[in-house]
């Protein structure tokens, strides 16, 4: 059969011959991931030599479900299994031998073979598929191999995707660009009412609906794991009903020959398996519904499928400046992304997709999915790049974070101790754990080797998704063990005592349950006698590891180090009573945010183990209620205050600029009282001259910008301030001009000015703002309109960029007329406003001709009267 890819062949193989890197562009059902891998292979050329053993291509898949299916299906076509010819590597699963010429791989795979080989040796070409998804690891891995090339020159680069922008890419990447049709059957797209987020009603109406209309096997995309169990109970239920009941009718009966699967990360293999192979001739089952998250979204082929169900959702980390940490979070899907769902249902012949809600809706979604390193901590990827070598900047990235989010996530490694400790970095590197669990197994370590064993049962209990049983951490290793006792999980127990044997045998350290090895009968009887964790000590690990989450009950809610607070959900039975807790994760939605685990600390635990956390010092605030400076003592952990004492206060100059920038921070630009509109006003000019000048011409400054830079702009001018009323006598206009350079504010006077002299010589005020203060769409006048005869057009400021509103006003000063374009006034609605007025106004000028009257007063001479 032939396939797209096969017609443009010769022209990518060629390319890669001569370019180090390219960019395939290609739809869906291309053959792009299942064809072009063996075409590459049968060639046998790359930039500089034939593929081979020592030679050998990668392919990068963000997914390790679509990396199993896609090695699966290479491996078969010739006639091979997986680990021959065609590999598998991923955490967790090495399927290769000394025959393997190409590898398929997750991302964090190809990470650490770039870390442990920097010129990826015996590597010819690294293919990235589905580059789209820009998965965090992904764009790592992709940074982190171009700079590889400097080091191995006969490496290649193919990225491919279905939905990217390709042409901004490769004037990035300086690649040509290489497109393929795809074999995309049509796919029928049906709206189906719904609520504006589906409920698990909705959805099982939508599946009922694709049940009755189709014979064939469904996709329903769903937004997570809790949602895929409701629905997949609802549904059981459902067809047991219809399968019972003996008053169906035809129009809507359901058979029961139908199997429900679900499809998401955390299944064992086995079930992933059966959710995507094809069903059997013989099988009892002739149809299935495949319950899944994103993870079918692309690159997956599911067989029998030809109908999709969407609900539109999707589950995110996305980072919460409240909170200062990552929280996954359910949001619509993007139109690509919707693109690509509906796609699954045409990838062997027509089929259907029934889109929860109405299409209005639906075309109002963003276009392409946010890339998560816009969106999602940074810390682990900043620290791989430390452990590269390299500096953030001098490496490629598709596109780059917020400067606020890559701060936060430099301050986050600081505080679990990795920017001054490079054997915590190389630590890092060895164990394969995360920064935080990392960081709580190297204390134990090198500070207290009678916990490691705690510390590596916590960390592989944590690693292994910690459990819905209990809020608060187990203290016993049964309860730990048979905590999982309701997961999805084959043999949970025997994967938490191997992941925490692993963890033993990388920190080298001998334990009295290390040499009890995990069997494949699982004898946790016998591992569980020779084995107890030291309960006293799991929430001074756990501060370790969640060092911006320890937290102080602060009147019902838990205020955490890092600034944020959570709380414990009403229905929650186990509620701590203890001074300080460690967060380890929480929920957050509209409702609230909930913690979900924590363990209990003591405060002398703290002091005697990780005294660098508590920091005492005097701080002064104002105090609103006295309206004058107090001074307090405070014993702190970032910012939670643990203690606070009155002190008697002593200001200096810097004392005082301290406690106005604090008074700034809390009350923000209403610490200004009235003058603030001055600072509004000042954002609203700034923002008209960067709205009409070319790009990166002008600073783009926010109010924002300015309450985070009050060092910069406010603090040299406080030192001296003893007062609210002083605060707010400040000349903030020469302040913020101080912001700017020479020029800048020269252009800025002249291109916003304050007033508009009138035809008539009198001045009148622009207003660059609205009634209530925010910054207006464009600015205004408010006019007689007789002053503004003998203007044939529109005033304009920016350069004659932006025409000003004007109002114009009866000679009472009443509105008559708002209008942006004065010459079309004139010839237009002037007419009926003068035959309106001149009855009311007769001792007042009302011309036949407005644009060509002399300027004046409004009152006509008392010749003309």
């Amino acid at each position: 059969m032939t396939l797209p890819i096969d017609a443009i062949f010769d022209q990518l193989n060629h390319s890669l011959l001569t370019q180090p890197r390219l960019i395939l562009q290609a739809a869906p059902g291309a053959g792009k991931s299942t064809r072009l891998p063996l075409l590459l292979l049968a060639s046998g050329g790359n930039a500089k030599g034939p593929f081979s053993t020592e030679n050998q291509i990668v392919i990068l898949e963000p997914r390790r479900v679509a990396a199993r299916q896609i090695a699966t299906y290479l491996a078969s076509q010739l006639n091979e299994k997986v680990g021959d010819t065609v590999g598998l590597v991923m955490r967790g699963e090495n399927k290769f031998s000394n025959k393997t010429k190409l590898n398929v791989i997750t991302d964090g795979v190809l990470v650490k073979w770039l870390q442990n080989d920097p010129e990826l040796t015996n590597i010819g070409l690294v293919i990235f598929d589905e580059f789209h998804e820009r998965a965090i690891q992904s764009d790592l891995a992709l940074a982190l191999t171009l700079d590889s090339q400097a080091l191995n020159e006969s490496l290649s680069v193919l990225i491919m995707s279905a939905t990217i922008d390709t042409e901004l890419l490769s004037e990035k990447l300086n690649a040509p660009v290489i497109s393929a049709a795809g074999r995309q059957f049509p796919v029928d797209i049906k709206y189906v009412k719904s609520e504006l987020i589906p409920t698990v009603q909705d959805i099982i109406q939508a599946i009922q609906c694709a049940l009755r209309e189709s014979d064939s096997s469904i996709l329903v995309f769903l937004s997570g794991v809790a949602e895929i169990k409701r629905v997949a109970a609802q549904l059981s239920s459902f067809l047991s009903a219809q399968h019972s009941s003996s008053s169906s009718t035809q129009s809507s009966y359901v058979d029961n020959n139908v199997g429900i699967y679900p499809l998401y990360g955390g299944l064992p293999i086995e079930q992933q398996v059966k959710a995507i192979k094809p069903l059997g001739q013989n099988s009892d089952i002739k149809r299935k519904v495949v319950l899944s998250t994103n993870i079918a979204q692309t690159s997956l082929t599911i067989e029998d499928v030809d109908v999709v169900v969407d609900a539109g959702q999707e589950k995110i980390n996305v980072y919460q400046a409240k909170l200062n940490t990552d929280m996954l979070l359910t949001q619509g899907i993007s139109k690509a992304a919707a693109v690509q769902r509906a796609g699954r249902a045409g990838r062997l012949r027509p089929g259907k997709c029934y889109r929860l809600g109405d299409i209005e809706h639906w075309n109002r979604r963003p276009a392409f999915d946010v890339a998560e390193i816009e969106r999602s901590d940074l810390s682990q990827l900043l620290l791989e790049v430390d452990a590269w070598g390299a500096d953030f900047n001098d490496l490629f990235w598709a596109s780059k974070p917020d400067k606020n989010l890559f701060a936060v996530s430099r301050a986050r490694l600081k505080a679990l101790g990795y920017s001054d400790s490079p054997a915590l970095v190389k630590r890092y590197q060895q164990m394969g754990a995360d920064p935080r669990m990392t960081r709580m197994l190297d204390f134990a370590a090198v500070n207290e080797p009678k916990l490691i064993d705690t510390a590596a049962w916590l960390a592989a209990w944590i690693e292994m998704g910690l459990n819905d049983n209990s809020i608060n951490v187990p203290t016993r290793l049964n309860d730990l063990q048979h905590s999982f006792s309701t997961s999805s999980r084959r043999n949970p127990s025997l994967q938490l005592e191997q992941r925490f044997n692993k963890y033993l045998g990388l920190l080298k350290v001998e334990s009295s349950a290390a040499s009890h090895q995990a069997s494949p009968h699982n004898t946790t009887a016998k591992y569980t006698a020779s084995f107890q964790i030291e309960p006293d000590y799991i929430g001074l690990l756990l501060a370790v590891a969640f060092p911006d989450r320890i937290a102080k009950n602060k009147q019902k809610r838990w205020k955490m180090s890092n600034g944020g607070a959570v709380e414990f959900h009403q229905n929650t039975e186990q509620l701590s009573h203890s001074e300080l807790i460690v967060v380890i994760d929480f929920n957050a939605s509209k409702y609230g945010h909930y913690i979900q685990h924590y363990a209990e600390v003591e405060l002398t635990d703290l002091e005697e183990y990780l005294p660098e956390l508590l920091i005492t010092k005097n701080v002064v605030t104002w105090s609103d209620t006295k309206k004058a400076p107090i001074a307090q003592k405070q014993t702190q952990i970032d910012q939670l205050v643990l203690s606070s004492n009155v002190v008697k206060i002593e200001l200096s100059d810097q004392d005082w600029q301290d406690l106005w920038l604090d008074y700034v921070e809390k009350h923000g630009l209403e610490s200004f009282g009235k003058n603030q509109l001055i600072i509004h006003t000042w954002l609203a000019k700034m923002d008209f001259v960067y709205r009409n000048t070319s790009k990166g011409s002008w600073p783009l400054i926010t109010a924002s910008d300015l309450l985070t830079n009050t060092t910069e702009w406010l603090a040299p001018h406080l030192s001296q301030i003893r007062n609210v009323a002083q605060l707010q006598k400040l000349d903030l206009l020469t302040l913020l001009n101080n912001l700017l350079e020479w020029p800048q504010q020269q252009q800025l006077k002249k291109w916003c000015p304050s007033h508009y002299e009138t035809p008539a010589k009198t001045k009148v005020r622009i207003e660059y703002l609205t009634q209530n203060g925010l910054s207006a769409p464009t600015p205004k006048i408010s006019v007689r309109l007789q002053e503004m005869f003998g203007e044939p057009k529109s005033p304009t400021i920016c350069n004659d960029q932006q025409p000003l509103l004007i109002e114009l006003l009866s000679p009472a000063q009443r509105p008559l007329q708002v209008t942006q374009d004065l010459a079309h006034f004139w010839k237009n609605a002037y007419v009926d406003v003068k035959k309106e007025m001149k009855g009311r106004y007769p001792k007042h000028r009302w011309p036949d001709s407005p644009e060509d009257e002399k300027a004046g007063h409004s009152l006509k001479r008392k010749h003309e009267q």
